[in-house]
């Protein structure tokens, strides 16, 4: 971390002064983040995975929040330009758009940790709200396609409304697969190329 030349309250002649408290406060933030003590307040154990305590990370939550509510319409703008222009420079070299550390996983514009984290949240999120996962539909007793009980005894893997929209969809499709329908697709496939 570079000194800054000039901080709050110093006078050219302090410059010396300045940069010994800025290597000062480095070493005593990365001594704080050797030890799990949150640098902010210093008084708290960090949050796991993280460099500050939870009370200090929902603070600097909100004043990015309070901040974020005073921009201009110009500045929320260029800001969206600029994280867009990020992006798309990030997933042209391949790179995770999400963490930027790790190649992009292929044909993914994040890589295999961030997927499997965001695959994660996601489904804890979708458990909250009472969603089926999907590894858990079609086991006996729920429904393949929605995730409902299948309410019968029998061995169903469709609960009644979706077996019945299901065989109403075949009988379409039956009805629909006559000689004449045959004929006629075949004969347009070879005059005009479209079925």
């Amino acid at each position: 971390m570079q000194p800054r030349r000039w901080r709050a309250g110093h006078k050219p002649g302090k410059m010396q002064s300045a940069a010994k408290e800025v290597k000062q406060a480095v070493t005593k933030y990365e001594w704080y983040k050797a030890h799990g003590i949150c640098p902010t307040c210093g008084c708290r154990d960090a949050a796991p995975g993280r460099v500050q305590c939870p009370e200090c990370l929902e603070k600097e939550r909100l004043k990015a929040v309070q901040r974020r509510k005073k921009e201009s319409p110009e500045q929320k703008e260029y800001h969206n330009r600029h994280r867009q222009r990020r992006t798309d420079l990030l997933h042209a070299f391949g790179v995770c758009v999400r963490c930027q550390r790790r190649d992009a996983a292929p044909g993914r514009a994040q890589c295999v940790y961030c997927l499997a984290r965001s695959r994660r949240y996601m489904q804890s999120r979708l458990r909250e709200k009472g969603v089926m996962p999907r590894d858990m539909l079609g086991w006996p007793g729920i429904c393949s396609r929605c995730g409902k009980p299948t309410d019968t005894q029998e061995a169903h893997k469709l609960c009644p409304a979706c077996r019945e929209a299901s065989q109403r969809s075949m009988e379409i499709a039956r009805n629909s697969r006559t000689e004449k329908n045959w004929f006629a697709r075949m004969h347009s496939l070879m005059a005009w190329g479209k079925p």
